[in-house]
């Protein structure tokens, strides 16, 4: 039997099928009250609108609840007064029964089960000896009355198969009856009778109330031909004399007969007959009402029964999250290869640019050699040039800086230096670095005209009475742009 779960859907999807057709219902059960979201009406052959049934990731924060109707000829139902307990403990106890209630072996059964509500109105007073009673005794307040919904498994995974074909994966498998049966307002002893047409078959179901609690429940298939109204009367003798018999049935009793006009107008003589009073007649929910009195009862948790078998429910949910697995290591593969398309367009365009300015380069490498070996003539010229008039420049500098106590011996040009050397009588040493300091700050035309002036050198000559000396300075060069 399913539990309820503890955090309410976010969407309800409710599936009736018939013989040929099928309709779905989708609520919103986000505020305080259920909307209908969308409604689709379409034919058994035809799939599922997937954006209405499927679970995608959307469902892991946002959860979706489908629900499917069970037929209605299908199920058994059995009613079972049992002492109040505690909620969790209620399956239990009707499990321990479950054997005696059931027309089938348990092992080939689904079963679950609904409470019953309070009644509305208070229970009759207890009967005085002058007044007296002909009522049995309501069930007393420390019972509570539960319904039993038996189907034969086969049955319900036959059900499941036929959802699955549809691209519909359950749930939760309700009986749509009840939740009409269960909030209508008992107000008397009363036999309530739901006659519907299923596929064919002339199925009603039967509630017998006393004294605001339920009794008995009979869900009968009636014959097509004419003795269905002689197979109903024995029914309905026979409920009355169970409820006799088991002594909750009193003398007065109500009959309401909850039908459209066109079932009412076939029913109603035939109930007449049996009663010896005309029933109440009262319209029936419509498909849509009852869609949403379903999912209104949902999201206030009224509703237990739940006829999905534990199993498909685990494989469903199983297949839930390798589908979503499966999704989200496809869309890293669709995204990495998106990413590898990506790259290698980069790749191809960039390659194609690389190509481009080759090409270019190639066009422009002849014009490019010729300007290389003009710039390299200009830079021969300009030396040449540059040397000529820094040799003026040095021997002018040479000759005017030149102290008279030295002697020149000789001035010469080596790969970009002028070398000095000369003679000076011993005791005029001193002015060698007097020289030298000169030539460092020597200028021509606002500009140095040594980039380097280097230590003079000095050495003792022929009897000591002179010294040669000599040192270098390093000559300016002009880069060519």
């Amino acid at each position: 039997m399913g539990k309820v779960t503890a955090t309410p859907p976010h969407l309800c999807n409710i599936l009736r099928l018939s013989e040929n057709a099928r309709d779905l219902w989708q609520f919103n059960l986000t505020g305080a009250n259920e909307n209908l979201a969308a409604e689709n009406q379409s034919l058994a052959s035809t799939p599922l609108p997937a954006a209405l049934v499927a679970k995608t990731w959307r469902s892991l924060w946002q959860r979706k609840l489908n629900v499917a109707w069970l037929p209605a000829d299908q199920v058994y139902l059995r009613v079972v007064q049992l002492p109040a307990c505690d909620p969790n403990e209620l399956q239990s106890m009707v499990e321990l029964q479950l054997e005696k209630l059931s027309p089938i072996p348990v092992a080939q059964v689904v079963w679950s089960l609904e409470v019953v509500p309070t009644a509305t109105r208070p229970a009759a007073p207890p009967p005085t000896p002058e007044t007296g009673s002909d009522t049995a005794p309501a069930t007393p307040p420390s019972m509570q009355t539960v319904i039993v919904v038996i189907v034969a498994r086969n049955l319900v995974e036959a059900f499941l198969g036929q959802l699955e074909n549809q691209g519909y994966q359950a749930d939760r498998i309700e009986f749509p009856a009840l939740h009409q049966l269960l909030t209508l307002p008992v107000e008397a002893d009363s036999i309530w009778i739901y006659p519907k047409i299923v596929e064919g078959k002339n199925t009603f179901l039967a509630a017998w109330w006393t004294r605001g609690v339920l009794q008995y429940i009979a869900l009968l298939t009636l014959p097509s031909d004419p003795r269905w109204s002689a197979c109903l009367t024995d029914h309905l003798s026979q409920m009355a004399w169970s409820g006799e018999a088991e002594g909750w049935l009193g003398s007065k009793l109500e009959c309401h007969l909850v039908a459209d006009p066109e079932t009412a107008a076939v029913w109603e003589p035939v109930l007449n007959e049996w009663l010896g009073e005309a029933p109440r007649v009262m319209p029936p929910l419509p498909a849509r009402d009852l869609a949403s009195l379903s999912a209104r009862r949902l999201m206030k948790r009224e509703s237990r029964v739940n006829l999905m078998p534990g199993e498909y429910t685990a494989r469903y949910r199983q297949q839930y999250t390798d589908r979503l697995w499966m999704r989200g290591l496809g869309a890293v593969v669709v995204l990495y290869l998106i990413g590898v398309l990506v790259y290698l367009g980069a790749l191809e365009v960039l390659k194609y640019q690389y190509n481009r300015v080759q090409k270019h380069v190639k066009a422009l490498t002849p014009d490019y050699q010729k300007v290389l070996q003009l710039r390299a003539k200009v830079q021969v010229y300009q030396l040449r040039q540059d040397l000529k008039y820094t040799a003026l420049d040095c021997w002018r500098v040479v000759s005017e800086l030149l102290p008279e106590e030295l002697t020149l011996e000789s001035l010469s040009f080596q790969r970009g230096k002028l070398v000095v050397s000369g003679m000076v009588p011993a005791d005029q040493v001193t002015k060698v670095n007097e020289f030298n300091q000169a030539m460092i700050g020597a200028t021509s035309e606002g500009r140095r005209v040594f980039s380097k002036v280097g230590s003079p050198n000095s050495q003792t000559g022929a009897g000591g009475q002179t010294y040669s000396w000599n040192f270098s300075c390093d000559l300016p060069v002009t880069e060519i742009e």
